[in-house]
């Protein structure tokens, strides 16, 4: 199971390949933010969780969510610590490869199977071959234990007045519960904090559950539920939200 929460509603398109070397950070602010500090290689955790943030109660937009992490990991965890890193571009394939395996897992029963098996994996690639090289200001942060990647996020500042959005979270179904989701959900807050953002928002698919239970625990508030597209699909999502 993984976690995500993303606003992406995506069609599939075709998107050229993407260049080699590290992606430099987009310079252009959305309205009334400044741009954020350049963001250290790798943030290190040793006993899994982040720092405690300040009480949420807001919610997120997610257009693509998937589930939450288990209250308890499915496999004994391993002592090494969760290491966030910001990804560049030369990270898409494997945050194409996370991204799809996630959404077989997730929506299966809540998307049809022929969208899941057939060509989700390149379609990704594509998708993540242009995400990484769009001008919009955002982050994608990959989590690993014992240098094996084990989930990301990416958070985007759009320009929306509703804040700031949490577009994907997405924890490996193997390592749920062991603390990767609340640390990326932490880390794209302190971003968007650092931009002068207020709020963040994602979507997370009607009937996936796991992530619907994840966020509310964390204190995310339900704001609405919209008709909202994932994959070329209509589907019905809930838009949650939460302070920075």
């Amino acid at each position: 199971m993984e976690i995500m929460a993303r606003a992406e509603i995506m069609r599939r398109k075709q998107a050229p390949a993407a260049v080699k070397g590290r992606l430099p950070r987009a310079s252009a602010d959305g309205p009334g933010r400044k741009q954020a500090p350049k963001e250290p290689a790798a943030i290190r955790y040793h006993g899994g969780p982040a720092p405690a943030r300040a009480s949420p109660t807001s919610g997120n937009r997610a257009r693509a969510a998937s589930p939450e992490p288990s209250q308890e990991p499915t496999r004994p965890m391993p002592s090494s610590p969760i290491v966030l890193r910001l990804a560049g571009s030369q990270d898409a394939e494997l945050i194409a490869r996370m991204h799809a395996d996630s959404w077989a897992a997730t929506y299966r029963g809540l998307l049809p199977d022929g969208f899941l098996d057939t060509g989700l994996a390149d379609e990704r690639r594509v998708h993540w071959q242009s995400r990484m090289r769009e001008a919009v200001p955002q982050a994608v942060y990959i989590a690993e234990r014992g240098g094996e990647p084990i989930g990301f996020a990416c958070v985007r500042d759009e320009g929306d007045p509703r804040g700031v959005l949490l577009d994907n979270l997405h924890v490996l179904g193997p390592f749920q519960g062991a603390g990767a989701g609340r640390m990326l959900v932490e880390q794209a807050a302190r971003w968007a904090r650092a931009r002068g953002a207020k709020q963040l928002y994602l979507y997370a698919i009607e009937g996936n559950r796991r992530a619907i239970g994840f966020y509310e625990r964390q204190g995310w508030r339900l704001a609405a539920t919209e008709e909202d597209e994932l994959g070329g699909l209509r589907v019905q999502a809930r838009r949650y939200v939460r302070p920075v």
